[in-house]
């Protein structure tokens, strides 16, 4: 009878113990419950605010090439064959386009990233001025990529947890911009003033006080915005460069002038760089001197500068060679001023 009994009571046990055998406690793979545990788990975290900002869809150079596009400085290139680039110049826009779509997408994964670090920063144990200014960055690029949401799309929606639910109204604009300026202050009050080299890119104080200053100057706020630059200014921790190109050439790169730069990499050469890509004319053949001619300056634009301006001279060329052939090309237009240092004959006049 007790034989018959054992797989019954075997079965019992097992039944009794599934929950238990059910319930996981992850130990080879990260998750939010398990992470957050050291203050390089918390750096690691805000670090990984900034990855989605220098994707292709964000700042990498959709945000900045197709504002320019729809700007009275820039137009689209006519030999620009790509409807969705093409949309850009004449502000035809839908809900489909991968111009309105790609950096809403990378934008809200940044400012989800923001809010995770916010909620769990906070209950790790380390140093509290490290904790707080590791949540003042984490606020700072929040405030940062709301500033662009805003902007770009009006009323959106402020999502500040990660908790609730997946779909959320659209908060109204005034609302979004006292968030900004919330995040944005508490961020310059515990950001340090600068950072050594090997971090270079990352937010500091005065960064937050200039996205104040902008957030003012956005709405009209002349006062407040002249306050928070004079602040920046008299930080004495920038400078401008005694040449107006030499801002913009890579052996400046995170110079005095540059008061919060997003940090990537690429080729060496401007030929092939994703920047030449969008602005060297296409003319001259992309990787050779010249791009896809995406973004071009409008003539009303160029033509503003006053004769003999240096800016102009540096900052434009009409005149480009094609460096694997030799040929010469004259053509409109095209921004130059963001060329390698030792690339010099791409573009000059």
């Amino acid at each position: 009878m007790t034989t018959k009994l054992w797989p019954v009571l075997v079965a019992l046990v097992a039944v009794q113990g599934c929950d238990d055998l059910l319930t996981e406690t992850p130990k080879d793979f990260l998750t939010p419950e398990n992470f957050y545990q050291t203050s390089e788990d918390a750096t690691s975290a805000v670090l990984s605010i900034y990855k989605p900002l220098v994707h292709n869809s964000a700042f990498q150079h959709r945000i900045w090439s197709m504002t320019d596009a729809a700007s009275d400085v820039a137009q689209i290139g006519p030999l620009e064959p790509t409807a969705d680039i093409r949309s850009g110049g004449i502000m035809n826009y839908d809900a489909a386009t991968t111009t309105v779509t790609a950096p809403w997408g990378q934008l809200y994964l940044a400012a989800g990233r923001a809010n995770l670090a916010i909620e769990r920063i906070p209950g790790i144990k380390m140093p509290a001025a490290e904790n707080a200014a590791l949540v003042g960055e984490a606020k700072f690029l929040r405030a940062l990529i709301y500033f662009y949401l805003v902007r770009l799309y009006g009323d959106v929606p402020l999502v500040l947890s990660t908790t609730g639910d997946e779909e959320v109204a659209r908060t109204p604009t005034e609302e979004v911009y006292r968030q900004i300026v919330a995040d944005a202050g508490e961020a310059a009050g515990v950001l340090p003033a600068s950072w050594n080299a090997a971090h270079a890119g990352r937010a500091t104080r005065g960064a937050a006080r200039t996205l104040l200053a902008d957030v003012a100057l956005t709405r009209r706020d002349w006062q407040r915005a002249a306050d928070q630059s004079k602040q920046v200014i008299d930080s004495r921790v920038y400078s401008l460069a005694p040449d107006f190109l030499r801002a913009f050439l890579p052996t400046s790169e995170n110079g005095p002038e540059h008061v919060f730069s997003l940090q990537a990499e690429g080729p060496a050469l401007a030929t092939t760089s994703a920047y030449a890509a969008i602005y060297f004319p296409r003319e001259v053949g992309r990787g050779q001197g010249g791009g896809n001619g995406s973004v071009q300056p409008t003539m009303w634009h160029y033509n503003s500068y006053l004769a003999g301006d240096y800016r102009r001279e540096v900052g434009y060329s009409t005149r480009w060679t094609n460096v694997a052939n030799g040929r010469v090309f004259n053509v409109t237009p095209h921004v130059f001023k963001f060329r390698p240092s030792q690339v010099t004959q791409i573009g000059s006049g």
